[in-house]
């Protein structure tokens, strides 16, 4: 039984624990880089993905190799294939009733918000319209998530009349000295003084709601791709 249930674990190893992504040459972000794969003085890559594993070598240095659970994704994979590989599986497990969370952890200009927002000024011009409603090529996992997830309900809802669907959606930026700044209205922030919310170091909860939120978070409703 326990060996059944380790086959089972292994097949289902998606990289839903970790997974190493390099950030694509010319992804540029933050950092120093334009991307974490540059070309090292002796004519080849810096930063090679192998063997579920990561070498770097810097000019005139020793190459390090770096070890990690199985999922290393090289720079040559693009948002689509990234998107692919990992998320169908926890969209299918959100809309199955399961929390997700998807979070990308690293230093300044690793490639966290290329990975989960695209490239800069990506969702700015998304906000004005330029790209339209479908994804697009460079879409990181958040947008491309919250549009697969629309897609699937819509499908739930034309396979089912008599079902009833709300999918909404928040965008709350964390803050040490500001508390929580609701990013849908930056304009509009509610101040967290009174009552009816638990603090700690300026993030604030409401406890009044039922399940408890972050306190002063806007909740978007969302019914066609053009509400994303």
């Amino acid at each position: 039984f326990l060996v059944a249930m380790e086959n089972a674990a292994a097949a289902a190893d998606d990289g839903g624990m970790a997974v190493v992504r390099v950030k694509p040459l010319g992804a540029g972000g933050g950092g120093v880089e334009a991307g974490s794969s540059i070309v090292c003085g002796q004519g080849r890559s810096a930063v090679v993905t192998e063997g579920g594993g990561i070498t770097v070598a810097a000019s005139g240095r020793t190459a390090r190799n770096f070890k990690y659970p199985k999922h290393v994704i090289p720079p040559e994979s693009d948002q689509t294939q990234l998107y692919n590989t990992f998320m169908p599986q926890r969209i299918e497990a959100f809309l199955g009733g399961c929390n997700v969370n998807i979070m990308a952890y690293g230093q300044t200009g690793s490639g966290k918000t290329h990975t989960m927002f695209g490239p800069p000024g990506m969702m700015k011009r998304a906000a004005t319209g330029e790209i339209g409603a479908d994804a697009h090529a460079d879409y990181g996992l958040c947008p491309r998530g919250v549009l697969d997830a629309i897609s699937r309900v819509n499908a739930l809802r034309t396979a089912d009349p008599s079902m009833r669907y709300l999918l909404t959606a928040s965008a709350v930026e964390l803050t040490f000295t500001s508390g929580n700044l609701d990013m849908l209205l930056k304009g509009k922030r509610q101040s967290t003084e009174g009552q009816g919310y638990w603090k700690v170091a300026d993030v604030s909860i409401d406890m009044s709601s039922r399940p408890p939120r972050l306190y002063g978070m806007t909740q978007a409703i969302l019914t066609r791709p053009e509400d994303a």
